[in-house]
Formats: C-alpha cells, structure tokens, sequence
C-alpha cells in the first residue's frame, strides 16, 4: 500500500536514482549499492592533488625561468695522504640533472603520492631546467674539501670535464653525452687535476627546490588525508534503476554523484571559489 509508506517513511527505501519510495516490506528487490570513496572520483584528482604555495612563495617554474646562467671554468685538485698515500674524494655530493627534471614532472603530476616508498626520485632535487642544460648538478660538499677548496658552489652544474695533468688539459668528457654511470665513474677514477667547465645559476636554486618540495610534501599529504577519509554514503536503487546504474551508468545518478562529490570536497578544502 503507497499510502500507508507515506505515513510513515521512516520504514521504507527510497531509490537514489528515480526517488521512487517503497514500503520496506516490498523492498525486497532493491539493491544497495557501497558509496564509493572520494579519493576514487578521479577527476577530483585536479583538487586534491592542488599545490597551495602562500602567496609569497613564487611559482616553481617562473622561479627557474627566471635564472640566469654563467659559464664558468674551474680547475679542481686533490692530494694523496703522506702517510697512506690514499687519494681524498673530492667530497661534492651530486644529482644528475635528468633525474632532477624528472623529479619537477613527478611531484608537478597529479598521481604523485609523498607516501610511496617505491618513489625512485625521492632524494633527488626537483628542478625545473632548460631541456639542453645536462650534467651533474652540486647538492652540497664536505667542508675544506677539493670541491670547496676549488671554489665549487651548492647549484652549480657540470657539463664537461678536462682530465687535467700539472694544468694541462688532456681529455675532453661531455658529460651532456654520457651515460649516468659513465659520469659516476668518471670521479671515481683517481686523477688528481680536473678541469670542470660548470653552469652557475645567478640564485640559489637548491634551497629553494628543498624548500618547495617541504611545502608541496606537506601540503598533498594534508589534503590526501581529508580525502581518503571521506566516504560517499551507500544508496539504494529500485530494479529498473539497479539495471541503469549498475550496467548503463546510468547518467542521470552519475551527474548526481560527482556534484555531490564535487560539493564535499570543495567545502572541506575550503576551495569556495570552486563552487
């Protein structure tokens, strides 16, 4: 009897689809459907994938476009022990520009997840470089070390190397050219002289990029934690309409379900000018 679930409609369904209303006990064919969690709306990924810089944090890629680079030449040395004769490092701690580009595109994506143990860019430095700048970049070095002593500086960036013997150059290595490991090995031989022919940025680009990816880190995960915790309640849908959601996706229910989606998420980031 409709009339009688009128009365009292704390005892029937309501189907999410048409908004049909049935006594629960002629119910029996309606299908619950499991409210999808928001993190699995994908084109919610735009918004909680959102980087919010404050507004005194310039934007990343402006940032380094905004560089200037000097060409510089720099000759680096290095003194066997006299007591061992062991041969120091030149205590530079480096990244290949490659993976720090790569880095950028990565964190820049909407898929990128700070939590995924798997992330094989996670120690390098996120740099947005100009496509024909290659070689190694300077993270840091050891204090008194050959690469300080040299005058070598945190963002500096190696592209070619002079195998060098009492200042005379040698042989010429194009690191722009070389494989990765060719480059790695390259200062692990034991010259004692390099001629390093490096790309000076006119700021430095590493403390920002440190900085930069801190924020963006802390940032996603606090937005990826609003979102994986909100599930979309499950609903209830007739048997013509279980038919249309369930194997037409039905479009009337789905324009439905993102808008709530949409609505939930943009007021729980406080996205208000989204709306």
């Amino acid at each position: 009897n409709t009339g009688d679930c009128d009365l009292d409609k704390r005892v029937g369904l309501r189907c999410a689809n048409c908004d049909v209303f049935v006594h629960s006990n002629c119910s029996l064919s309606f299908q619950m459907i499991k409210g999808a969690s928001l993190h699995e709306y994908k084109p919610l990924e735009r918004i909680f994938c959102a980087r919010i810089p404050p507004s005194n944090f310039m934007d990343p890629k402006r940032k380094y476009q905004e560089l200037s680079w000097e060409r510089k030449a720099v000759v680096i040395s290095r003194i066997p022990s006299e007591k061992s004769g062991q041969i120091p490092s030149w205590g530079m701690l480096i990244d290949h520009t490659e993976d720090c580009v790569a880095a950028f595109e990565n964190i820049m994506s909407l898929t990128w997840n700070p939590n995924d143990v798997n992330d094989c860019y996670a120690e390098s430095l996120p740099l947005f470089l100009p496509p024909k700048l290659k070689g190694i970049i300077v993270k840091d070095f050891a204090v008194d070390s050959a690469a300080q002593n040299a005058g070598i500086q945190i963002g500096d960036i190696i592209t070619d190397v002079y195998m060098c013997v009492e200042g005379t150059r040698l042989r010429k290595f194009d690191l722009q050219m070389m494989k990765r490991e060719d480059r790695e090995n390259l200062f692990f031989h034991k010259y004692l002289e390099l001629s390093l022919i490096i790309q000076r940025p006119s700021d430095n680009m590493v403390s920002y990029a440190k900085e930069w990816r801190c924020l963006v880190e802390s940032t996603v995960r606090s937005l990826k934690g609003i979102v994986c915790s909100d599930v979309l309640p499950d609903y209830w849908c007739c048997p013509e309409c279980t038919q249309e959601t369930v194997n037409k996706a039905d479009t009337r229910y789905k324009v439905a379900e993102e808008a709530m989606q949409c609505r939930l998420l943009i007021q729980r980031l406080s996205f208000d000018w989204c709306s």
